[in-house]
């Protein structure tokens, strides 16, 4: 993201049925069940739609939990460096903006600095190594142990082999990651402070 067939489950009737009652199904409608979590169907048409899904509902739950959220004034001070990195690039021609432009910007940033919370609670909590990808860190050894966790405790199940498969290789395969070397000032300074946004166009 085998950790897979460390676990029993208890499968509710009404799950193997994809019955209509109960909690509502996530994902596409036309898509086949292939998981469950935190009680909820779960419909994808791939392994990558599967693993959105699964980390959003869990890390939110995560979130939430722990109290973690991101302020009006940690959004605006995101946006306030991503202004700059864009004024820096000669390549990037400054337009008015438009509110539905600032709205979905906003919306990033926010989303943007959730993540990295989290992603920082999580290191905190179950520790390990620690890979650099564009747009940031990754807890990678963390988000195997929680998952485990979750798993464990039965909040999610992956009810398609190749699905379930390719979702734990994702935190298994070390051949996908670049770790940071381990005990380094960049290691242990991953989660410390907002990252600097990515120098993109608009």
């Amino acid at each position: 993201m085998s950790a897979a067939a460390r676990w029993t489950w208890w499968l509710p009737l009404c799950l193997l049925a994809a019955c209509a009652s109960g909690p509502s199904p996530l994902g596409p409608s036309g898509a086949p069940v292939v998981a469950q979590v935190l009680g909820h169907p779960v419909r994808a048409n791939g392994p990558d739609e599967v693993q959105y899904l699964i980390l959003r509902e869990l890390t939110d739950r995560f979130a939430a939990e722990r109290g973690i959220g991101v302020s009006q004034a940690e959004v605006d001070a995101w946006l306030a460096r991503q202004r700059q990195v864009l004024a820096a690039d000669p390549n990037v021609m400054s337009v008015p903006d438009s509110a539905e432009e600032r709205a979905a910007r906003e919306h990033s940033a926010r989303a943007y600095e959730l993540q990295r919370k989290i992603d920082g609670a999580l290191q905190r909590q179950y520790g390990g190594r620690i890979a650099v990808r564009t747009g940031g860190a990754v807890p990678v050894d963390a988000y195997r142990r929680f998952l485990e966790e979750q798993a464990a405790r039965g909040r999610f199940r992956i009810l398609d082999a190749a699905y379930e498969r390719e979702f734990w290789r994702a935190w298994t395969d070390d051949t996908r990651w670049h770790f940071l070397p381990a005990g380094s000032e960049v290691a242990d300074r991953a989660f410390d402070a907002p990252a600097a946004p990515r120098n993109v166009h608009r």
